[in-house]
């Protein structure tokens, strides 16, 4: 599996849900040199802090499944990961085909941190953005959130 993104649009400010709700691009994913899915129009921050709320859950449960889906689009979800074992998991999209089996939750991990990775690396780049910082403030709001309910 391979996620390869680029961004149309950047937030032009830093501050609240502006750096999440309009920063866009384009997002594809392929698996043996296929291209799988396709999403245009992607919110990429907001789908990277969903990346980080689910990687700090798999630490305490381990078979949690992903399930991303955008304020932005209907269809959903944009990307789903289904854990049946560390050996066994499923990606899936409203917007693909059908489902991809992966060998490992390993695998799916790798790929998915490497993008919240170069995203940062060219968010930095282009506008001076720290993705930790916005992701933070982002997990933070929806935890405040969650106890105000």
């Amino acid at each position: 599996m391979n996620v390869a993104f680029g961004v149309s649009q950047l937030s032009v400010r830093r501050d609240g849900y502006h750096p999440i709700a309009y920063t866009e691009g384009w997002l594809e994913v392929s698996h043996g040199g296929r291209m799988w899915v396709r999403i245009d129009e992607m919110l990429l921050i907001e789908f990277a802090s969903a990346l980080e709320g689910w990687f700090r859950t798999l630490r305490s449960r381990p078979n949690t499944p992903l399930y991303y889906a955008s304020m932005d689009f209907e269809d959903a979800p944009l990307l789903a990961v289904r854990v049946e074992s560390p050996e066994t998991v499923y990606v899936s999209s409203a917007w693909a085909d059908g489902p991809l089996l992966l060998s490992s939750l390993e695998e799916v991990l790798i790929v998915l941190r490497r993008y919240t990775v170069e995203l940062s690396r060219v968010l930095d780049v282009r506008r001076g953005f720290d993705l930790r910082a916005i992701i933070e403030r982002n997990i933070g709001a929806r935890a405040d959130e969650r106890e105000n309910q």
